[in-house]
């Protein structure tokens, strides 16, 4: 057990991020534990990693919190500790072991294990030891405590730690956060998101693909896709165009997904991080939220279609930061104005921040690359709740993204041509500037 202690105790309300979280945890999509498995250098004890462990634990108060259920089925509330013990799991790898394995395996585990949120921390640490040091460290983190820009706050806390220069803490906690999104100011960034989100959902159609000419029981499907001519293509495009590299794939989305549904005007929620806001950019809290992209890629070049994704991800990322219950209310309201429900379970995830910027090609020439792309399908579940959700991994020298779609909506075959008219279009489109969309202005679905 490791002893802790840092400032701070009480309790309060979710942030809107975490009700984000937990109306999706509630609505049957899993645990939406966050993490992964992390190999060591050589000569790590346990004792070292207790210390840093200690010190985030101190310093940050997101990891210190638990929340308490209510049992009539509402919100919980988040409950602050200034002190307490922290379990350290161990596991022992013999020599004929592969720790890597152990590692691997102890964090499918602790991924897939939903957290006991009233009397567990927020964040879980295996530890893989051999010979008496630390091969691999398993991070489990309860999605309610952070998300992915919030970890790696916790690694650049680390890399200060290690220099002996940690930085006084000065980002909002997530207890002081709840405060202060019961305020007027964030009333009014609520009610003016709701507008936005309002005025875009009339022009879109309700419905974005047909019925699955294929569907499939377990109901969801993942392909993971890994394509290294598709990120060459898409740096020399975001280079060309003057564009973050996420607009590029936006436009690749949107094409892929208009060239599958009929509709030329794509819709989808995006998910934005919001810490461009005050106080907000080293904050470890989960402060991610969707935001709406509309992009219209009919009859025009990719190019445009590229800019329009710009322009409408920057309105997206202003227009993200709401109180989630009320705003699925005020959607609500819409579709029974409407007399139809508005399919908007299409999503895009950009969350690499490591690999992000566009590199500037060696070879201006994609193609070469194309026979290294692999795809592969992953998990089969039975509930996910969305209808198509492109994940982008933060993975060096590749494009590694990953699609998990509704096979009552996509077929499998549908699901699998959707990420490879990704790559193709921006494989295509890095060649000729003037490279078309081919998305005409058909009939949409619904």
């Amino acid at each position: 057990m490791i002893s802790f202690a840092g400032p701070g105790s009480g309790t309060g309300e979710l942030t809107w991020g975490q009700r984000g979280i937990w109306g999706a945890i509630r609505a049957g999509g899993g645990p939406h534990n966050i993490g992964g498995a992390h190999p060591l250098p050589p000569g790590v004890t346990v004792d070292y990693v207790a210390v840093g462990l200690r010190y985030l634990l101190g310093r940050h108060q997101a990891l210190r919190t638990r929340y308490r259920l209510d049992p009539n089925g509402g919100l919980p509330k988040q409950v602050l500790f200034d002190a307490g013990e922290f379990p350290l799991e161990i596991l022992d790898a013999d020599d004929h072991d592969d720790p890597a394995v152990i590692a691997g395996a102890a964090w499918e585990r602790s991924r897939t294990t939903e957290f006991d949120y009233e009397h567990e921390w927020p964040i879980r640490v295996t530890l893989v030891r051999r010979h008496d040091f630390v091969t691999h460290m398993v991070v489990t983190y309860c999605h309610l405590a952070t998300d992915s820009h919030g970890i790696s706050v916790l690694f650049a806390d680390l890399a200060h730690l290690a220099a002996g220069e940690p930085p006084p803490v000065t980002a909002i906690q997530p207890l002081e956060l709840a405060r202060r999104q019961q305020g007027r100011a964030a009333l009014r960034q609520h009610e003016a998101s709701a507008r936005h989100w309002a005025g875009l959902v009339r022009t879109v159609a309700a419905r974005r693909f047909g019925e699955s000419t294929d569907p499939r029981e377990p109901r969801y499907w993942e392909v993971i896709c890994d394509s290294p001519a598709a990120n060459r293509a898409v740096g020399i495009i975001a280079l060309r165009e003057g564009v973050d590299t996420s607009a590029v794939l936006l436009a690749a989305y949107a094409v892929a997904c208009a060239t599958l549904s009929g509709d030329g005007v794509f819709a989808t929620q995006s998910l934005v991080s919001n810490r461009f806001r005050p106080g907000m950019a080293d904050a470890v809290a989960t402060l991610a939220q969707p935001g709406l992209c509309v992009v219209d890629v009919a009859d025009v070049s990719f190019a445009v279609a590229v800019a329009r994704a710009r322009q409408s991800s920057m309105n997206a990322s202003l227009h993200a930061y709401y109180e989630p219950f009320a705003h699925d209310a005020m959607l609500a309201e819409l579709n029974a104005r409407r007399g139809e429900h508005v399919d908007l379970g299409v999503f895009f995830n950009d969350r690499r921040i490591l690999h992000r910027a566009p590199a500037e090609p060696s070879d201006p020439d994609p193609r070469p690359l194309s026979p290294l792309t692999t795809s592969r399908w992953a998990r089969k579940i039975d509930s996910f709740g969305h209808r198509l959700f492109l994940h982008v991994n933060d993975v060096p020298d590749t494009l590694n993204f990953s699609l998990l779609a509704d096979t009552h909506s996509l077929a499998p075959a549908d699901i699998m041509a959707c990420a490879r008219t990704m790559e193709t279009t921006l494989v295509a489109a890095a060649l000729d500037p003037n490279a078309p969309t081919r998305i005409g202005r058909r009939a949409p679905v619904g």
